[in-house]
């Protein structure tokens, strides 16, 4: 390796080390309460930076969803803890909505939620063993948008192909599709890439089932040649508890 090339790295680690502790620092600093009862309340769209010891070995924090509907995304970031940590997100009764155990220094909990208008959340960390170190905690929200609920479904026409994407866990799509004359129409929505078990169902106004299906794998399809009244409002809801990842619906 010639000068160039180590003094080269030697700037890059720098630069590297730079913006760890830059990031690490633009964080507020806030140590979680050793209880649920004494939980370290944080704000919404806050980072904080928090210390997992030998002697605090698990630490609470908590937030209150807002008042508009939408989803959540909690981080809990093992930024230098030598050893094994579990961080778990609950409701106010302690009942687990997600969890991760870590095996290594920079991995991160990571959890998309969509949780209930003006509810407290609790967030756990645990430290198994006696390293000391620090975590990183944040909480995001993101506002319900257009096709998250049946009065926002996303308008669809026949032959025109619509790609969605379920962006969280437990995302629920709704699309609707108004038939322009009375006769049979074939419904095919496509499992592109969303990576668990996917749901499908098409709904009439009254939101009563005319067809539905479970996929099981990805580029697996729901195909269903219903027959439609003219001028009538039909929906298509698509879900899946876990999994994230694109779809396609197709009417013809």
């Amino acid at each position: 390796m010639n000068k160039n090339t180590r003094r080269g790295l030697a700037m890059l680690l720098c630069m590297i080390l730079i913006f760890s502790a830059w990031s690490t620092a633009m964080a507020a600093t806030l140590q979680g309460g050793p209880t649920k009862g004494k939980a370290a309340r944080i704000s919404i769209g806050v980072e904080y930076v928090g210390k997992l010891s030998n002697i605090k070995k698990t630490v609470w924090y908590k937030f209150k969803a807002t008042s508009s509907e939408g989803f959540y995304t909690v981080t809990v970031k093992n930024l230098n803890v030598p050893n094994v940590i579990s961080a778990f997100l609950m409701d106010a009764n302690e009942e687990e909505l997600d969890h991760k155990t870590y095996y290594g220094k920079n991995d991160s909990f990571v959890s998309n939620q969509k949780l209930k208008k003006n509810r407290w959340y609790y967030i756990r960390v645990d430290n198994f063993y006696t390293g000391s170190g620090n975590i990183k905690v944040s909480v995001k929200f993101t506002k319900v948008g257009e096709g998250d609920t049946l009065k926002k479904a996303k308008t669809i026409q026949k032959g025109k192909p619509y790609i969605g994407s379920l962006d969280v866990k437990k995302d629920v799509d709704y699309l609707v599709f108004k038939a322009p004359k009375t006769g049979y129409y074939t419904f095919t929505i496509k499992n592109i890439n969303v990576n668990t078990t996917m749901n499908s169902y098409i709904l009439d106004k009254y939101e009563e089932e005319l067809s539905s299906k479970t996929y099981y794998s990805k580029n697996n399809s729901h195909v269903a040649t219903l027959r439609l009244k003219k001028g009538q409002y039909y929906y298509i809801r698509i879900n899946s508890i876990s999994g994230t990842g694109k779809y396609k619906v197709t009417i013809n």
